[in-house]
């Protein structure tokens, strides 16, 4: 594993089922890069800022549009289309600042990035919410 490589995982009490899946080798995501992953159903977007990865589902709120083909500018992560920008470590909107990314929680074990997925099929990603807010919504 890359020295200071962290991962996000912060699943609070109550949190539906998920499944660990590894996406690829943590050595593989430098820092300042982002990768778009398949992982089953889902197409995610991986970045690396200063050294933590973060996962988002790769899809601009706004038109879909893969966030991958777009641009990350140390804690930026910008869409290609209409360069909306969001935080490239939470997934809030910076402009606008009404939407929000969908987040996966990640982790890395034996250098592989791992990335939780949820196991409820019931639910519905990149589903447009208030204000232009992409929400994950869980039955």
């Amino acid at each position: 594993m890359n020295p200071g490589l962290s991962s996000s995982t912060a699943a609070p009490a109550g949190a539906p089922s998920v499944s660990w899946r590894p996406v690829m080798d943590a050595e593989e995501l430098w820092i300042g890069d982002m990768e778009s992953v398949q992982v089953g159903d889902f197409t995610i977007v991986l970045t690396n800022v200063d050294g933590e990865i973060h996962a988002f589902e790769d899809r601009c709120p706004h038109l879909g549009t893969p966030l991958s083909e777009g641009d990350l500018d140390g804690c930026t992560l910008i869409c290609s289309t209409h360069l909306w920008e969001f935080h490239a470590k939470t997934g809030a909107g910076i402009n606008p600042g009404n939407s929000r990314l969908v987040t996966f929680d990640t982790r890395i074990d034996d250098g592989q990035i791992y990335v939780a997925i949820p196991e409820n099929r019931g639910r519905q990603l990149g589903s447009e919410g208030k204000g232009g807010q992409t929400v994950a919504t869980h039955d």
